[in-house]
């Protein structure tokens, strides 16, 4: 009995083995990285609608008018739920980035290994296609980055404001801010646009450049 259940671990080891052999193909590999960019442009997507939601939420309660506590809740979850999403698409980018790599890495170790010099330029060039949207897709995202914090920071200090000041009087005295948030806003959905623009050029980069496995030696 005892030597059927070490057989047993060890065919459940060798098929676990090869399992992971076959997911780490490049066309694996390729699939992997498709689909985080994918999901970072749906985040991104939903995230600008988010911010459509924050900021007229945040006019609702800049306008004084109605029940000002439930405008206000409103507000507030509205900035919980773009803060939320925010982080949501800081760990997928986070996530991209090592996929992106594992690719890339692929792909060299399969230039490195092709003995025709014709393809061997070919996939380089179409490797070095896909890392240059790659790094223009990085520099909107840094960029994103960079308008969407100070964003968020003024967000949340009005939230924090008229968590004390939710009053007619308290409400006057952010107007000037409320127009900054609408103003700034523009910008960072305008910079997602460039993301998605790149984002779609990626794909379709990355569908036509799917490295193949190293040969064999």
């Amino acid at each position: 009995m005892r030597i059927l259940t070490v057989s047993a671990v060890l065919a459940l080891l060798l098929v676990s083995l090869t399992i992971v052999g076959c997911a780490s193909t490049g066309t694996d590999k390729a699939a992997g990285t498709s689909m985080a960019v994918e999901n970072y442009l749906s985040g991104l997507l939903k995230g600008k609608g988010d911010i459509d939601r924050v900021v007229a939420s945040l006019n609702q309660v800049a306008e004084a008018k109605g029940q000002l506590k439930p405008q206000f809740e409103r507000f507030k979850a509205a900035l919980k739920t773009l803060e939320s999403q925010a982080a949501h698409v800081r760990s997928i980018r986070n996530g991209l980035e090592g996929r992106k790599n594992d690719y890339i890495e692929r792909w060299n170790t399969n230039n490195a290994a092709m003995k025709d010099e014709d393809l061997r330029k070919a996939s380089e060039k179409q490797r070095d296609e896909v890392l240059a949207v790659f790094q223009k897709l990085a520099t909107n995202a840094t960029e994103a980055s960079k308008l969407f914090d100070p964003f968020m920071s003024k967000l949340n200090d009005i939230a924090k404001y008229l968590d004390v000041n939710l009053n007619a009087k308290g409400i006057a005295q952010i107007t000037a801010k409320v127009k900054e948030v609408a103003e700034e806003a523009g910008p960072i959905k305008a910079k997602i646009d460039e993301i998605k623009a790149d984002m779609k050029v990626l794909l379709a980069d990355m569908k036509d450049s799917t490295p193949t496995d190293a040969p064999a030696k």
